[in-house]
């Protein structure tokens, strides 16, 4: 790593603290497992925990930052995997058709991981220019600020890479409206990205199963309609044809705004046992388990939900 000049960001921060305990745990597990790949909705809305105790699987939770995009976090995920692993993909919606580098990837990799700049075909002038001065001294000026909230700090992850600070009791009527807020995800291309295209074909060669699970986001009536069905079953379809199995249909995945934290695709801990619930009764129906599926939370139909 090259050395920094400035303090990160903190975002970029948190993303490298994180990052530094979730590849901790994957090292740590001896022999195969279950890692969970995404961004912010499988950090937040996942329990490995909550998994492997149904499951009798070792799990990850590798879920970081969605703003890195799907190249990154899919390139950073080859690390974690070897021969014998199960990659699921649990992507947020708008990173399975784009390729694009972002703000939040150039002001990372050019604090933390330079070496990324060379692995990269695309993007590679973007993640070089892509930080303003402007940008950059605000960055280090937000440094000056003391973060006092406590959500995005890595000591609050577990030695599974699972997030504990959502709590039901640390949702304010601020974030509460900020969830009620939040569109609806945007119907986009079905052609899947090429990243994770690559993904698939590198972990064909390297002994990695990947499958592919909802990422959990909370419930609307609009997602009932014809154009969002037609989408969903498109998404399946495309998967397929990678040879990616899909886990259970997106309604399972929709979780009411009470069990939400800040955003559409976070979830407080009461959403995230509903959702991890879910992910591991659909990979026992795929996988051989060694445990007992717990009775999670009564499912509440996407078409009796009202935000």
């Amino acid at each position: 790593m090259l050395p920094r000049v400035l303090p990160a960001p903190v975002e970029s921060a948190w993303i490298d603290g994180i990052y530094a305990r979730k590849e901790a745990a994957a090292r740590s597990v001896k022999g195969p497992k279950i890692v969970l790949i995404g961004g912010s909705a499988t950090h937040f809305s996942f329990s490995a925990r909550m998994i492997q105790d149904a499951t009798g699987l070792n799990v990850i939770n590798l879920g970081t930052h969605a703003g890195l995009g799907v190249d990154y976090i899919l390139y950073r995920a080859r690390r974690s995997l070897s021969s014998g692993d199960i990659a699921i993909l649990s992507l947020e919606h708008h990173l399975l058709f784009s390729n694009e580098a972002s703000q939040v990837l150039a002001r990372y990799v050019g604090c933390f991981d330079p070496g990324y700049i060379l692995h990269v075909r695309r993007n590679a002038l973007r993640l070089l220019f892509g930080i303003s001065p402007t940008d950059m001294l605000q960055g280090q000026l937000s440094r000056l600020i003391p973060w006092s909230s406590p959500l995005f700090r890595p000591e609050t992850v577990t030695d599974v890479g699972d997030e504990t600070a959502n709590t039901v009791a640390s949702v304010s009527p601020y974030m509460r409206e900020l969830v009620r807020g939040s569109p609806p995800i945007a119907i986009h291309s079905t052609e899947l990205s090429q990243s994770i295209r690559e993904f698939a074909v590198w972990a064909g060669r390297n002994d990695v199963r990947v499958l592919f699970s909802w990422p959990p986001t909370v419930a609307r009536d609009v997602y009932n309609t014809g154009a969002y069905r037609q989408y969903f079953s498109a998404v399946l379809a495309k998967y397929a044809e990678l040879g990616i199995a899909g886990l259970g249909d997106p309604d399972e995945f929709f979780l009411p705004a009470e069990e939400m934290l800040d955003t559409n695709y976070h979830a407080n801990v009461a959403g995230q046992a509903r959702a991890s619930s879910a992910l591991a009764m659909f990979l026992c129906s795929t996988v051989s388990c060694r445990g007992s599926i717990p009775a999670g939370p009564q499912r509440r139909h996407s078409n009796h939900r009202h935000m």
